[in-house]
């Protein structure tokens, strides 16, 4: 999970822009914590309120987010709740042996590493868009400014 090869537009923006590329990355290891956790659930028979959120969640998260469409932050935040939900599972109910997702825990550690890299990587562009919105603003205040001064 090199991000080096991560080459953003100038005009990216990490809040509100698709990045398919890099949106496909989440699916296989998602697929793999979904058949994790399935199979805790089904073979070990655990019912915990934390399991099936993070079930939901991760169903969710390969479901319903188009990577075509779908801002890393959206991603980012879904996976971060997911994390803070696993973590939980693993440090309070969990063994080590028969029921750990430690494995996909640490997969899932990474891609939010890579995707807060790209996050960082994308301030500089999200700088220059803010400079250019305040521009455009002030231009056009000026020319409102301009305009009710003439009558």
């Amino acid at each position: 999970m090199n991000i080096s090869e991560v080459i953003l537009t100038n005009s990216y923006n990490f809040y509100h822009d698709s990045y398919p590329e890099e949106a496909r990355v989440i699916y296989e290891p998602m697929q793999n914590l979904l058949i994790r956790l399935r199979d805790i659930v089904i073979r070990d028979e655990y019912e915990s309120p934390l399991l099936n959120e993070s079930l939901f969640l991760t169903n969710y998260i390969i479901t319903c987010f188009n990577c075509q469409e779908t801002p890393l932050m959206k991603l980012l935040t879904s996976m971060d709740f997911l994390l803070s939900k696993l973590e939980e599972w693993e440090g309070t109910y969990a063994s080590k042996r028969l029921n750990s997702v430690e494995t996909e825990i640490n997969t899932l550690k990474m891609l939010i590493i890579r995707y807060r890299k790209i996050q960082i990587l994308s301030w500089r562009n999200l700088l220059s868009w803010r400079k250019d919105k305040m521009i455009r603003e002030d231009v056009m205040d000026c020319c409102r400014l301009a305009h009710t001064l003439e009558k």
